[in-house]
């Protein structure tokens, strides 16, 4: 298809040429020795000054959008004088962002309803699009139900829907109202709220370092912007509130903050977790593993509710 591609954008007079790629997680290029280890082509565009890179196997990447395993390394590009070794570019957090907007309204009984959008942006919206294509509205349901949960069931999906699942060139957009299995934890008079939603630590998965001698792989920068409105039942007679102090974690390859607002019986948690780098070698392990252990800490406190 990149040849067939290639041939098109010839035809309309713009400079095209096939690249030749062994895709993030298979190898790399050395340029100081030869090797048709290839696994993936795609094609680069110069018209003028814009250089545009396309892969046309790609049925969810918009124009100029590359697979996420394709950004950012070297590649052969392969012109009428040769090979040249070029780099591919990279994507930035804010170009994969997923931003959460959830309520979650506690009764008096202690039951929980979810109500949320989601946007995905980039890599993670082609992401969510190929997982999702092809699937029965049982199988949609699973992953959705699995998504909100994590490995816990503590969500059941009552109803979801999409927007712009076709459009490539807008954010992927999904609706969802889930009531709760398990009520909110309570001791005597004082309730606990956990308002980490997506963060807690089943839904994280953290890689072991523990012997490894090569890179952890992030797959891209991203970003996810959490925002959690708790909303407590005007009858619950609430006395006094120990909110979450605000935190902050920023290391050479990540960062997350969080910070939680008290207005009237609502509780708002705002919560956002960047990765920067595709990888992290070796010599960053020991940053890894204080990272992870500051979150878990963070992610496993409790607004507490002091009930009369």
């Amino acid at each position: 298809m990149s040849t067939l591609l290639v041939s098109k954008l010839r035809n309309q007079n713009i400079k095209a040429y096939p690249v030749l790629v062994l895709t993030r997680g298979n190898g790399r290029i050395d340029p100081d020795f030869p090797s048709l280890n290839f696994n993936h082509l795609i094609t680069v565009a110069i018209d003028g000054n814009d250089t545009t890179w396309m892969d046309p196997t790609c049925s969810s990447c918009a124009y100029g959008e590359i697979h996420s395993g394709d950004e950012d390394i070297d590649v052969l590009v392969v012109t009428e004088d040769g090979g040249v070794l070029r780099r591919t570019p990279a994507s930035k957090p804010e170009d994969n962002q997923t931003l959460r907007k959830t309520v979650l309204k506690i009764s008096a009984d202690q039951t929980v309803q979810i109500s949320g959008q989601y946007k995905w942006f980039g890599n993670y919206g082609r992401y969510m699009r190929n997982h999702l294509t092809d699937k029965t509205k049982n199988e949609k349901e699973e992953y959705l139900i699995s998504y909100i949960n994590g490995d816990e069931t503590l969500f059941s999906l009552e109803s979801f829907s999409f927007e712009n699942f076709d459009d490539i060139s807008k954010p992927f957009i999904m609706q969802i109202e889930a009531l709760g299995k398990k009520k909110v934890d309570k001791i005597g008079k004082k309730w606990y709220v956990n308002p980490y939603l997506f963060f807690r630590e089943k839904n994280i998965t953290k890689i072991k370092t523990t012997d490894r001698e090569y890179a952890i792989n992030f797959g891209y920068p991203d970003r996810f912007v959490d925002s959690i409105a708790i909303h407590i039942d005007s009858t619950i007679q609430i006395d006094s509130v120990q909110i979450i102090k605000p935190d902050t974690i920023k290391t050479s390859f990540n960062f997350f903050t969080t910070e939680v607002k008290q207005i009237d019986n609502i509780y708002y948690c705002n919560v956002t977790k960047e990765t920067g780098k595709y990888q992290i070698a070796p010599s960053q392990f020991e940053e890894y593993e204080l990272y992870y252990k500051r979150f878990k800490k963070i992610t496993s406190k409790y607004i507490k509710l002091y009930t009369q």
